[in-house]
């Protein structure tokens, strides 16, 4: 789908009305004013009605609830992943301040990741996450990764796989050291470099490390042994040196290594 500048005004005013409401989860209605807010959307998106199996079927009867790709619960999250919106990530994100989860995962989004999206600081998910074969490219530059996660310690799930972090070691560990509820760390392919700096060892609460695909230039970092819920940690193709630590083998909660 491709995207117009209206599609957003539209798309942010039905998210604040749907994140500010209960919906009865046991009859699962679709409000009225809901099913206005969705046809409008749909009005303004570009799409192949042939191909189409979702926006095709939207239309002024029954229950929107029961719509393909619409689902009605009270839930604080949203998922635009898997698109092609070939744009950059609209400032009007930062407006949803109910927001648990945020899923922009291979939805074309390129560019600069607005500051903005540091506002939401109920956020449990954030998912940027770009597959190496897309064209688009999501960085951390202005604001620095330092300035963007400080406001974000609600975070329990972190996916940054394929955004430029222009941020070397010490740096970038520092940033994320006050995500103390981390529970998944996923940085491959980065552009990261320098070693890992031993601030990181204040998240304790990690179970999944992924930080192959980068330029780490340094050793395995004996604190990650220290982890002890530690399942995964991939730390493949990272130009790592020296000794495996030896207490790593002994991690009785690792399932996979790499």
């Amino acid at each position: 789908m491709r995207i117009h500048q209206i599609f957003f005004d539209i798309f942010i005013s039905l998210c604040l009305i749907n994140l500010n409401i209960n919906i009865d989860v046991a009859t699962c209605n679709c409000l009225d004013h809901q099913q206005f807010f969705l046809l409008r959307l749909k009005e303004n998106l570009v799409f192949n009605p042939a191909t189409s199996k979702k926006l095709v079927h939207w239309n002024h009867s029954g229950n929107c609830c029961q719509w393909n790709g619409v689902t009605c619960r009270k839930g604080h999250n949203l998922s635009l992943a898997s698109n092609d919106f070939n744009s950059s990530i609209p400032l009007k994100f930062g407006k949803l301040k109910n927001l648990r989860g945020l899923n922009l995962s291979n939805a074309g989004f390129h560019g600069q990741v607005p500051a903005q999206i540091s506002h939401l600081t109920k956020l449990t998910t954030l998912d940027l996450s770009t597959s190496l074969a897309s064209q688009n490219i999501l960085k951390f530059q202005n604001p620095n990764i330092g300035m963007f996660f400080q406001n974000l310690t609600k975070l329990t799930q972190l996916y940054l796989d394929g955004v430029r972090v222009s941020a070397e070691g010490k740096k970038w560990g520092c940033a994320l050291s006050s995500l103390q509820k981390l529970k998944v760390l996923s940085m491959s392919s980065c552009n990261i470099s320098r070693p890992i700096d031993s601030s990181l060892s204040a998240l304790q609460r990690l179970s999944v490390v992924r930080l192959n695909l980068n330029n780490i230039s340094g050793p395995v970092p004996e604190f990650f042994a220290n982890f002890s819920n530690l399942n995964v940690l991939e730390l493949s193709s990272c130009n790592l040196s020296g000794h495996f630590p030896k207490d790593k083998f002994q991690m009785q909660t690792l399932s996979a290594l790499d």
